[in-house]
């Protein structure tokens, strides 16, 4: 998740013997699976919102290269992307943060996550003084169950 290499790029490198038509085969699989990737509702609905209100949003994921495809097709206009496999780090390394926040031109501790892992979208931004929320749409666990609560957590707050 760290290389911006494709399925057939991975088998080689992890060595992983694969005929040219297993691995054609593959690849089709995940571009289907790629292709039907959809944004949860509530996530347009979140970023309509904000940036409604000039609040510049982007993406900081851990996600093999092939899957950033799906993302800038469902958010194509947030102001900046932060992937782990074209930065070559990974949350919670405080690299990626870092990155996100100067993109956005923000600074950490103006700056609000969220995401579906405690550790990497909580905890990981929390320490490097950014505002992290787990969301957590199964159990309500999370610091909210789906994005547009989030959404209007960060507008009650912005002066």
């Amino acid at each position: 998740m760290k290389s911006p290499i494709t399925l057939t790029q991975a088998a080689a490198h992890l060595g992983i013997t694969a005929s040219p038509e297993q691995l054609s085969a593959l690849e089709t699989v995940l571009a289907d699976e790629i292709a039907a990737v959809e944004a949860y509702p509530d996530g347009l609905e979140a970023v309509k919102l904000l940036q409604g209100q000039g609040i510049r949003i982007g993406v900081c994921s851990n996600l093999a290269f092939p899957y950033r495809q799906a993302v800038l097709r469902c958010y194509p206009t947030l102001d900046a992307y932060a992937f782990s496999c074209d930065l070559g780090v990974m949350k919670p390394e405080p690299a990626i943060y870092s990155w996100v926040c100067d993109q956005l031109g923000a600074s950490p501790t103006a700056s609000w996550m969220v995401g579906d892992s405690q550790r990497c979208d909580r905890d990981g931004p929390t320490a490097v003084g950014i505002r992290g929320f787990f969301v957590d749409r199964t159990s309500n666990n999370g610091d909210c169950a789906e994005l547009v609560t989030f959404a209007h957590k960060v507008l009650a707050s912005t002066p």
